[in-house]
């Protein structure tokens, strides 16, 4: 039977409980800044705005998700694992499986361009990257799409890639073969890290790539920055944007 709306308003304000106390592993993970706003910041549950009275819907969020994660790991559903945790923590998870040797080479690989693709703090994390994309089993050409694997074996056997990036760090193996893509990326981590934006153009061979990404609508290349055949780095100004 359909809840009726005032059903529906009483369930909803039960979750804000603020005589509910913190689950005991969340509190480790709760942050108060300089102006005195609080951060709940746990692999299960992010809150950049905390207040007591979401206690109870916290709570309830890490005590769901911790049955549901050892249900996978039961059920060898590694996806599902890795996805219940939240985006910044799911590299720490994959790192899991991998240290558990859980996976097939095929399995591995799979999660490893899932969890490539959803990242948004790739930068931050290089060595476990490294360790990943050059440390693993036979068999990365897991990570594409019947789609991507044509289109990587359309291109030439050398072709040119370019990289934005900024003056302080580079962006790793993450490489584009389209010019204005990586122009827009270097001009992103400039703002994002108050620092000069830069592009850097290369020379690949195609035997040389891990895998190339196109289901996001970008061309990104997967490749070792040593078997990059470095060509020029530009700084660019304010004024390309």
């Amino acid at each position: 039977m359909t809840k009726s709306v005032q059903e529906q308003i009483d369930q909803l304000m039960e979750t804000f409980d603020a005589t509910v106390e913190l689950h005991p592993a969340l509190k480790p993970h709760l942050y108060v800044g300089a102006l005195g706003m609080a951060t709940l910041h746990h692999p299960f549950v992010i809150m950049p705005l905390y207040s007591e009275t979401l206690n109870k819907f916290a709570n309830d969020q890490f005590e769901r998700k911790t049955r549901s994660c050892a249900d996978a790991l039961e059920d060898k559903r590694w996806g599902t694992y890795v996805f219940l945790h939240e985006r910044p923590y799911r590299l720490n998870a994959l790192m899991d499986l991998v240290e558990m040797g859980a996976m097939s080479p095929t399995e591995y690989w799979e999660m490893v361009a899932e969890v490539w693709i959803d990242s948004e703090n790739i930068r931050e994390h290089p060595e476990q990257w490294e360790q990943l994309l050059s440390g693993g089993p036979e068999g990365a050409d897991a990570m594409m799409f019947d789609y991507e694997h044509r289109t990587l074996a359309a291109l030439p056997n050398t072709f040119f890639v370019y990289q934005g990036h900024t003056g302080s760090r580079d962006d790793g193996w993450s490489w584009t073969t389209e010019y204005e893509t990586a122009r827009w990326f270097a001009h992103r981590f400039a703002m994002l890290e108050d620092d000069t934006p830069e592009l850097t153009t290369g020379l690949v061979r195609k035997d040389d790539v891990l895998a190339m990404f196109t289901r996001r609508g970008e061309m990104e290349i997967l490749v070792n920055p040593v078997s990059v055949e470095f060509i020029d780095t530009v700084k660019l100004t304010k004024e390309s944007t």
